[in-house]
């Protein structure tokens, strides 16, 4: 069974968008949890992001230790595989709620006893021929479920100032500037913020 590309499930996702441009898009994706096996295959994705960015600093990855790190952890670490290519179309790697360093309650301004409570997005990716069709917005809603069913009452993330179209999907799915702060060794980021039901 294709599951449109609202639905927050894993499996087969349809996007079929006319997109802001009049072009009608039709893409079948597969949305799986990935392994220690696409650990390499992720940093290359990563690597062919930043190539496609006009400035390196508008997106921040994880390295291969990090990713085997949320991966041994039991986080959620999401690729979506073009149907027929097979080419990562998308990444989410959301961190449950814990006391680690990724986790963003104190940057968003929450008392340091909604540590527990906060689940982090600390990447969210869609390659560049896959933007424009619902992806990251797929996405934010998957984290969200996520988040849900593990009890966290925060969701939280980092976004460019300068990159304003991600900025708007967060916004859009009910997320709130909380703060501004400098990031990843020098990187000007804006900390999200969306107080679960």
């Amino acid at each position: 069974m294709i599951t449109r590309g609202c639905e927050p499930d894993l499996g087969e996702i349809l996007f079929d968008v006319e997109n802001y441009f009049g072009i009608h898009k039709s893409v079948v994706g597969i949305a799986e949890k990935a392994t220690m096996e696409d650990v390499d295959k992720i940093a290359i994705f990563e690597d062919n992001i930043l190539k496609a960015l006009p400035d390196a600093k508008l997106f921040q990855g994880h390295d291969a230790p990090a990713l085997k790190e949320d991966i041994e952890a039991g986080d959620y670490v999401v690729v979506i595989r073009e149907q027929k290519k097979k080419t990562l179309m998308a990444l989410l790697i959301f961190v449950r709620p814990r006391d680690c360093e990724h986790n963003l309650a104190l940057d968003a301004k929450l008392d340091k006893s909604a540590i527990l409570k906060t689940a982090v997005i600390p990447v969210i990716a869609v390659h560049p021929d896959y933007r424009g069709i619902g992806i990251q917005r797929y996405l934010l809603k998957l984290a969200e479920k996520f988040a849900k069913d593990c009890g966290a009452k925060y969701l939280t993330a980092t976004v460019s100032p300068q990159n304003p179209h991600s900025l708007q999907n967060f916004l859009d799915k009910g997320y709130e500037i909380r703060n501004e702060k400098i990031k990843y060794g020098g990187k000007n980021r804006y900390i999200m913020l969306k107080i679960l039901n």
